[in-house]
């Protein structure tokens, strides 16, 4: 049927990205010379109109060669108007859990950095990584960085990310939520209403009182329920009576 032939075709293009990144790797061990190289591709793209990412094969490349994709991802830290330095979450996240304590140092140092591209991407990595068990200090520590972050994009992302967070771990989530800045700014206030749902969110049935102020104070700064992601409720045209 349909799903054995689906499940066989995805078995056949993971093989295949795993045979390249492994000729990738074999042909390009130095992680300065394969940034260099990735980074001519996707020029040769971006020339082109071309705006694809080599997702699947930047995951092979993660999972199977995990030293030599941390060594690329430095590379796009300490080169950040590069192509890779807008999509190094995609990377990030593929690598396996033994390599965490380098993911967070290259987090906390792309998060210091004066480059959007790279806060957009760490923030992309919180948003797409879904927290995987409890964040470590350091990712918590990068996380306050980028909620509290001039940067409006980056932030309404990082204040989104706790949506994920608090489906595991409400008062965390809850409690980096406190710490963000909001302000005025509409995008920050709406992304941090999303936070609040009872499947994909922090359940607002569930919220303490402290969680209850973080509700109604950032719901007060959306205009409008759209603005928050909602729809807004419809009003009768017809006369009552």
């Amino acid at each position: 049927g349909y799903r054995a032939a689906h499940e066989a075709w995805e078995a056949r293009r993971s093989q295949f990205l795993r045979r390249v990144a492994r000729e990738f790797a074999a042909k390009h061990p130095n992680p300065a010379r394969a940034f260099g190289v990735l980074g001519e591709m996707m020029g040769s793209l971006h020339d082109c109109g071309c705006e694809s990412t080599p997702v699947f094969f930047l995951a092979s490349l993660a999972q199977d060669h995990p030293r030599l994709a941390l060594g690329i991802v430095d590379c796009a830290v300490r080169h950040p108007a590069a192509h890779l330095a807008r999509i190094v979450h995609m990377i990030l996240v593929q690598l396996p859990p033994a390599c965490d304590a380098d993911v967070q140092a290259l987090l906390d140092r792309a998060s210091r950095t004066a480059s959007p591209l790279l806060r957009f991407s760490v923030a992309h990595y919180y948003w797409s990584n879904g927290h995987r068990g409890t964040p470590s200090s350091g990712h918590v520590a990068v996380l306050r960085r980028l909620l509290r972050h001039r940067d409006e994009n980056a932030a309404a992302i990082a204040i989104e990310s706790l949506r994920r967070l608090g489906q595991g771990n409400a008062a965390l989530a809850i409690r980096l939520l406190l710490g963000a800045r909001i302000g005025a700014s509409k995008e920050r206030a709406s992304a941090a209403c999303k936070c609040f749902d009872r499947r994909f969110g922090v359940d607002p049935a569930a919220l303490t009182a402290d969680g209850g102020v973080v509700s109604s104070r950032y719901r007060s700064n959306v205009q409008s329920p759209a603005s928050a992601g909602e729809i807004p409720p419809k009003t009768s045209t017809t006369a009552a009576g």
